[in-house]
């Protein structure tokens, strides 16, 4: 910026020079995750009807910043109840310009790479949760989500949750005494046929 100033007599100064340092502002990225709790049908190891759930609702989320049309890394995080090497968030869909990996021993699902934050959205919209362990409760899963823009600034954690619902296996019944023999003669009284000594309901 150069500065002149005149004397009354309209004689003007030499010039002065000042710079001004311009500094854009990074807004940091934001998360909305607005939803109905989803839920997981809890499915032991030996069964083949597991379905695992997608952890957030694709019309009910989103990720939004202001100044930055991309996102440079995040994670996804299950924060209470998790259970160690159980508790699963797959990906069912890839990108090469995003690196993932899950780490099943602390529950962090990490992202890394520079693309469109469309890109990411389409990616953590199908990300998936399962449990396939007999010990698997009932709690409830809270994931947070934090993602970073190219300026390294965060959104503040936004969460979604997953409910368990166990699975309703019909009633297995165990005879002790797979066959029994009736022997029937026309003249004798008929004797009372057991089918089993015991039984158990499982």
């Amino acid at each position: 910026v150069v500065f002149t100033i005149w004397d009354i007599g309209g004689l003007p100064s030499t010039n002065a020079t000042a710079k001004v340092n311009l500094q854009q502002i990074c807004d940091p990225p934001r998360v909305y995750v607005n939803q109905t709790s989803l839920t997981y049908t809890a499915t032991p190891y030996n069964e083949t009807s597991d379905v695992p759930v997608k952890i957030v609702n694709t019309a009910n989320w989103t990720i939004e910043d202001d100044d930055d049309t991309q996102l440079a890394n995040g994670t996804i995080q299950i924060v209470t109840h998790f259970q160690r090497n159980h508790d699963m968030l797959t990906m069912t869909k890839w990108n090469s310009r995003i690196i993932h990996h899950y780490y099943p021993s602390t529950g962090i699902l990490s992202f890394s790479g520079l693309a469109n934050i469309s890109e990411y959205m389409d990616l953590i919209a199908n990300v998936t949760f399962s449990n396939k362990y007999e010990g698997i409760g009932l709690n409830r899963r809270i994931l947070s989500f934090v993602f970073y823009d190219p300026c390294n600034k965060s959104n503040d954690v936004a969460n979604a949750w997953i409910d368990i619902e166990p699975l309703n296996d019909p009633p297995v019944l165990n005879l002790t005494t797979p066959s029994v023999t009736y022997t029937f003669t026309r003249n004798e009284d008929r004797p009372r046929l057991a089918f089993a000594s015991k039984a158990t309901i499982i």
